[in-house]
């Protein structure tokens, strides 16, 4: 018996509910950005270097090795 969409509404939290109707708006918005007057300059790319260290390393200890915060780390980790 398959499951009905009511059901899965009921179950699904608010915000879980609202995730598809929000990126459909921002992708109908960013394709004609200009009509909702929305103008954006893109910003410049983040120099970064690739560092491979071969094993796992506390992001926190990388943060304080290269004077930075945290948060600036765990953005810049792209988890590869």
């Amino acid at each position: 018996m398959p499951i009905s969409g009511s059901y899965i509404r009921e179950m699904c939290c608010r915000e879980t509910k609202n995730y598809v109707p929000i990126i459909l708006a921002l992708t109908l918005i960013a394709k004609d950005a200009a009509h909702y007057g929305i103008s954006a300059e893109p910003e410049q790319p983040v120099e970064t270097d690739t560092v491979k260290p071969g094993r796992a390393i506390d992001l926190r200890l990388v943060a304080e090795t290269i004077d930075a915060t945290w948060p600036r780390c765990e953005t810049l980790n792209l988890r590869c």
